[in-house]
This record gives C-alpha cells, structure tokens and sequence, in this order.
C-alpha cells in the first residue's frame, strides 16, 4: 500500500514539474513534446464554410460594393472570375454586372455580366474596345435561388485564338478552393490571341463605372477573381468578414471594400439572411479543415499580457505541428472535447521561429463566423 501512495505522490510530483515547466518555457518544452510525439489532445481546426451574410442590392444607381484599384487585381493575361450570387431576375432584359473593373473609355478592363440568354464576359485590350464572349446557353437558375457561377479566359489558347469557358457550381468552396464545376455551354473560341488593359479603375461588385450602369439587383454571398485559371487568389469580396453595421471590411487577400449607400430604405445593406439560430445569430455552417494532435497550455504572467496588447480576449495556446497545408486565420476555431477556442493569431513558425512549432492564440467561446 505504501508502494503504491509513493508512485501516485512521484506522478504527481511529475505532473507539477511538467506542467510549471511549460509555464516557465512553453515554446521550449512544447516544441520537445512535438518532436517526441507527446501531444495529447486530438483536436479538430474548422473553418467557416458558408454563413448568412451577404450584400443586398436592389439594382439601382448608386448602390454597390467597390475596392480601389490595385496591383493585385490588375490582371492583364489569363483570368478566372467567380461569383455566388441569387439574381432577383437570372434573365434581365438588360446586361447586369455581377463583378467588374471597367469604367469609361480608355479605363476598361474586364467584367462578369449577367444577361438575357446566361453569361458573358467583357474584357478590354486596349482600355476603349471591349470583346464579349457570351454562354452559348442560359444558365438556367431560377429566380431567386443563389449559385456560383464561373467565367475564364484563356487568353492564348495556344492556337492563335482565345477561348472563354462558363460554368456553374452548387458545392464549391471558396475557402478550399474545391468543388464539382458544371461547364455552361460549349467553349467560346475567337480568333486571335488577347491580353486585358491595366485600367486605373476600382473593382465593383454588382455594378459598373462607379455604380452608374449594369446594376445588379439581388444577394451577393462571395466574389473571387484569380491572376490565371486556376491560379493565385487576386481579390477576395467576402461580406461575412463585416461586423454588424460595418459599411466596409479588409478581405483575407488585403483589400479594402466599401458599400455605398443611396435611397430610403438604402439600397445597399450588408445584412444577415434569414437562417438564424435560437440566439439571433447568424446560421453558420462549420466544415472540418484537419484533426491534428495539440497541447493546451494556459498562458500566465508576463506571456498573458504580451499576448494581449495586440488580442486582449487571449487565454492560451494550442501548440501543434507545423504543416505547411495548413493556413489557420481567424475566421477559424478550433474544437476539443465539445469547447470551442477561436484562434485570434497564429505567429508565423511559432514563438520559436521554427518551422516545427505552431502556436495558435485561441480564446475560449462560441464563434459564430
């Protein structure tokens, strides 16, 4: 029996050891945890994977979201154009942009439009003279109901010509990039090959030439432009990163948006759709991005209070392998043994600087998106 009292006093006398070490040196420590394979915990890292808010639009002058000019969104070859949207009217009499860069002559670039008879996309090589290569069919949406639809422009097809393809899609996912896309139609070839005019002019979403012409009138959900097909996110409208009665918000790509405003009641709202939960908060739908094996630490004393001069809300750490597919942001949490911890910051290699550590700041609570 007294065997026994001895080894659960020595584990306990470990435990306390342990655990003040990880207070004293916690990168440290934690960092030799990893790279003995002792971390206990299995947690899950989720992100948002679609979420209520969106910008209403009503499709008169005046009213839309816009980004100033940029060299990111300054395409001039090969394009990939996305937009979830539910169009009020999939079949307008007249063309409605969903996404653009284009004002008046000499300051054209490119734009997503959406028409009577589906799609097109207009680009402009020259800043003046505009090509348009339209769906050789009507995309088929019903009035009101929200899709993601999909231009690109190969702009050297590598038979002396350019080819523009559409497409539709009900699962893609704009934080993965992943998803099934349904082609609209035949390949549009033109001859020639063509390039797109570095305009000075914003990019706006649900309008044209500062929210003058083309209004778009219904609920725009996300909007992503790539440098390439398939290439590197440009710009990145994402109405869920806007607080409640913000009228601007920063994309994850670095963009500044704005929502300008005209009429009574205004015309342009960032709003929270109608799926809401118990609570009044938005309905959110949550996805797993990975689970992986972490270790809880508490931060205390002059940790704590480093960490909150630039998040006051931060309570501890989850530290865990550093895996380069893994790009945690804010607008992610983490899940363990039914707590939730919304990571406020992830500094870059860890505390430590090293590539084998992460550290996520995480507060404890429900995020709601």
């Amino acid at each position: 029996m007294v065997d026994g009292l001895l080894r659960v006093l020595c584990t306990l006398i470990v435990l306390i050891v342990v655990g003040s070490l990880i207070t004293a040196h916690g990168s440290r420590l934690l960092g030799l945890l990893m790279r003995a394979g002792k971390l206990r915990h299995r947690v899950t890292i989720q992100y948002l994977a679609d979420s209520a808010q969106y910008l209403r639009l009503d499709g008169v002058v005046g009213n839309y979201a816009s980004t100033p000019d940029s060299a990111a969104a300054s395409i001039t070859g090969d394009i990939d154009i996305r937009v979830k949207v539910a169009r009020d009217d999939w079949t307008p009499a007249l063309a409605n942009s969903l996404i653009s860069k284009r004002a008046g002559a000499g300051n054209r670039s490119y734009r997503l439009v959406s028409t009577t008879n589906g799609l097109s996309l207009v680009w402009s090589a020259d800043g003046t003279i505009e090509n348009t290569s339209s769906s050789t069919v009507p995309t088929g949406i019903t009035d009101g109901a929200s899709k993601w639809v999909r231009a690109t422009l190969d702009a050297d097809n590598g038979a002396s010509g350019n080819d523009v393809i559409f497409y539709t899609s009900d699962d893609y996912d704009p934080l993965t990039q992943n998803g099934t896309w349904t082609q609209l139609g035949a390949t549009v070839t033109t001859a020639n090959t063509s390039s797109i005019f570095d305009s000075a002019t914003s990019v706006e979403v649900g309008s044209s030439t500062g929210g003058t012409i083309q209004l778009a009138a219904g609920e725009f959900y996300r909007a992503q432009i790539f440098n390439g097909i398939d290439g590197t996110l440009a710009v990145d409208f994402d109405p869920s990163l806007a607080a409640a009665g913000d009228l601007s918000f920063t994309a994850d790509t670095g963009e500044v948006w704005t929502v300008t405003q005209t009429g009574s009641p205004q015309g342009a709202e960032l709003i929270v759709g109608s799926g809401q939960q118990d609570t009044g908060e938005p309905d959110v739908v949550w996805a797993d991005l990975a689970t992986v094996y972490a270790e809880w630490r508490t931060l205390r004393g002059n940790e704590l209070f480093a960490s909150q001069e630039h998040h006051p809300e931060v309570r501890g750490i989850w530290a865990m392998r550093w895996r380069q597919d893994l790009d945690l942001t804010a607008k992610m949490r983490i899940v363990h043994d039914g707590l939730t911890y919304n990571i406020l910051y992830v500094p870059p290699y860890g505390r430590s600087g090293k590539r084998d550590v992460m550290e996520v700041e995480c507060s404890e609570g429900v995020n709601t998106g």
